[in-house]
């Protein structure tokens, strides 16, 4: 290996050190030889004799001096070598450092790749248990709502079976954000008449459509005279549902009665959900008994006393912008 700037510039300072001092030791002597000539001049016997030991003195500390701080001839050769071994050494250890930094490059990378493959491999499984929990799920209606109360019945907004399960608490077969907003399938309008709010379907509801006819579960005798409009029975001697705790999600207590030259498309089955005496969420199932197409109204039948208990006349619901199915002539079947 080549020596480097370092080394020559080591070298360069070590030279010009030997000639100052040669230079200096050379004007010592000078000045040293002209004290003696003068002092023989003027000192006898024992003058001299003083003079020799102290000048044999400081020679030895000079020497000792020169010896200590600087090396000269050989130890200057040797102190040479030992600087190009020294460089030498840098040198050959400067490609070991080199490879040092390669391989904690490549064991970062490694790591890396590794924890890449491994968040890859969880997300697999995760598509994987989301794909067998979907799987797990049964549906009915060619797949158009869940089978079962293990998931929810309602719809989305995109008009598909919610994918979520129902709340454990509660016995209504929906899950806690379809208890809060309501069925998507279907939502509410005013009615252009002015008589109130109505139902409309938001989607094509296939016949048989499940839904839900909830609220809280109270004795016939705390309800007012409003609130009993829109109250529907429950269990024998279990109270009624009063759906005007829910009056957002609870959509089902907005439906119209079919008028005269109308008929309904939704019905109440004895399926309960809760038991007779349970304090708080309680429902019954109701059910499509055609195909309602978008944009069709929702009418139940409130039962014959409803209208004459109230002296109210019945009028027919269906408009242009919301149509209302009509009853069918004899001999026409259901479509």
């Amino acid at each position: 290996m080549y020596p480097g700037p370092i080394d020559f510039v080591f070298t360069s300072c070590l030279n010009s050190l030997v000639v100052t001092c040669t230079c200096l030791t050379r004007q010592h002597k000078k000045k040293q030889n002209n004290s003696k000539k003068q002092k023989k001049a003027h000192m006898g016997g024992g003058g001299e004799i003083a003079l020799h030991g102290k000048i044999a003195k400081s020679n030895a500390k000079y020497s000792a001096l020169l010896s200590s701080s600087l090396p000269l001839g050989d130890d200057l050769i040797s102190a040479a070598v030992a600087a190009e071994k020294k460089s030498a050494q840098k040198s050959a250890f400067a490609p070991t450092v080199q490879m040092i930094r390669k391989t904690e490059t490549t064991k970062e990378e490694k790591e890396e790749k590794e924890e890449e493959e491994t968040g890859k491999q969880q997300r697999k499984k995760q598509k994987k248990q989301t794909a067998n929990t979907n799987t797990n799920r049964r549906m009915r209606l060619n797949g158009l709502q869940n089978y079962g109360t293990e998931y929810c019945w309602a719809l989305d907004k995109t008009g598909t079976p919610c994918e979520k399960k129902t709340q454990k608490k509660c016995p209504v077969p929906y899950c806690s954000k379809h208890l809060r907003i309501g069925d998507d399938a279907f939502s509410t309008r005013e009615h252009p008449l002015g008589i109130g709010k109505i139902l409309i379907a938001n989607y094509d509801l296939p016949k048989n459509y499940k839904m839900v006819y909830f609220g809280t579960r109270k004795p016939v005798r705390k309800l007012n005279k409003l609130r009993k409009d829109y109250m529907l029975s429950f269990w024998k001697g279990g109270g009624v549902i009063d759906p005007q705790d829910c009056p957002k999600s609870s959509k089902l207590q907005y439906m119209s009665n079919p008028g005269p030259a109308e008929r309904s498309n939704v019905t109440c089955t004895d399926r309960m959900f809760g038991d007779t005496r349970d304090e708080g969420i309680v429902g019954r199932e109701y059910k499509t008994t055609e195909f309602i197409p978008k944009g069709t109204q929702m009418l139940q039948f409130y039962g014959p006393q409803w209208f004459a208990s109230r002296d109210m006349e019945k009028i027919n619901v269906g408009t242009k912008k919301y149509p209302a199915p009509l009853k069918r002539k004899r001999g026409e079947g259901e479509k």
